[in-house]
């Protein structure tokens, strides 16, 4: 068991299949009430599912009455995004996962007026990521079927006999790519210059050429960067859904970032991160230190971040700069982050340390609590100079 916020840690997809769960918390309330609320609700990883805690007395209801489309609402805005509470509409900003997928899912669950039509969106969303899913696995199986007859139509293989193609191919040894084409060159060159000098052509035997030539192009595909087609990532994916991330990374690991396409990067960086392993995805992608820094925050566990300061990522520096309390270090640093609330805080604090009133100020705007925090500051200031006098 893990408690709620825990899936926070988990890929929108894969939290999908958890609100299900609380879909039907929502649909026996009345049956059995329960307190919509993150230090009430427990994760089951073993059947994916939601649980909670009911206690009941006779002449004492320890439970409080609520509207479970809010209830539901509400649980699952705080799984989307780092708010703590969810009381108004939340920013883009505020989304752990900021893809238009997820925007659009959080959109409809906000408009959503009851438990059923917040369903249908939960099952909506997981039937289109399942179709994206099989047309992505249907594509990559056209592009591995090779149609041979126009394979060897591109090389002005001609026979007039009938024979078998051959069972076996020899694609033993790899060999570089301009080997291979200066070879079918050299058969083409060969026949042009009989033709031009007007010399009868040597006579092959078809099977042996047609082997010679399938050979070739086995030998031009092997010389090639890989490409990981979809349908290779299949177990990567099955075992990702399942919560096995550690097997899906390894399946990830053995073809190789590089040759990942950026969405399956981003999977795996995803899945570096679920599994506390923040070191490795900010090695192969430094720009990805705006997402860990978010885990790190939604977990409370910034002082982790320590851990990676080895690494001299900007985004990292920044963080543990505010940490120690090097306010200049902050204020030059904050050109490398996005600039988010918390941060926007964080930066009139540092101002204000070093301070600068005004430069406050000019950074508060009009939010009403980072002007109460920089008059609460000037009002204790001017009473320690009182006290001082």
């Amino acid at each position: 068991m893990k408690a709620y916020h825990y899936i926070r840690q988990f890929a929108f997809v894969e939290q999908l299949y958890y609100f299900q769960s609380l879909v039907k918390l929502a649909q026996n309330y009345k049956k059995t009430p329960i307190l919509f609320d993150r230090n009430s609700l427990l994760l089951d990883l073993t059947d994916r599912k939601i649980k909670t805690f009911v206690f009941g007395f006779s002449k004492h209801k320890i439970h409080i009455i609520v509207d479970p489309v809010e209830g539901l609402r509400e649980m699952i805005l705080f799984a989307l995004t780092t708010l703590n509470h969810v009381i108004e509409k939340p920013r883009r900003v505020d989304f752990i996962d900021q893809r238009d997928v997820v925007i659009r899912f959080a959109e409809n669950i906000l408009h959503a007026k009851s438990v059923n039509e917040i369903e249908q969106h939960i099952a909506e969303s997981i039937l289109e990521f399942e179709r994206q899913l099989e047309s992505e696995k249907k594509a990559s199986k056209s592009k591995l079927n090779f149609n041979f007859a126009s394979i060897a139509s591109k090389f002005r293989i001609k026979s007039n006999e009938k024979d078998e193609s051959p069972k076996e191919f020899d694609y033993e040894t790899p060999e570089e790519t301009s080997e291979v084409t200066a070879t079918v060159v050299e058969d083409t060159n060969r026949k042009d210059k009989t033709e031009t000098e007007q010399e009868k052509p040597e006579e092959k035997n078809p099977k042996e050429y047609i082997q010679r030539s399938v050979t070739a192009i086995g030998k031009l595909i092997k010389s090639k960067k890989k490409a990981v087609s979809p349908e290779m990532l299949i177990d990567a994916y099955q075992a990702a859904l399942l919560g096995q991330k550690q097997e899906a990374l390894d399946i990830l690991e053995r073809f190789g970032y590089d040759n990942l396409s950026k969405k399956d990067q981003k999977i795996m960086l995803l899945l570096y991160k679920d599994t506390d392993q923040a070191k490795k995805a900010l090695k192969l992608s430094p720009e990805f230190a705006e997402e860990i820094v978010t885990d790190f925050v939604s977990k409370g566990k910034l002082e982790d971040l320590r851990d990676l300061e080895d690494l001299n990522n900007p985004v990292i520096n920044y963080e543990l700069a505010y940490l120690d309390g090097k306010w200049e270090s902050v204020l030059e640093l904050r050109k490398y982050v996005k600039m988010t609330n918390r941060r926007r805080g964080q930066l009139v604090s540092a101002h204000l340390n070093m301070g600068r009133i005004e430069e406050a100020k000019k950074l508060a705007e009009e939010d009403s609590e980072l002007n109460k925090k920089i008059k609460d500051y000037v009002v204790e200031r001017y009473r320690m100079l009182e006290n001082y006098i």
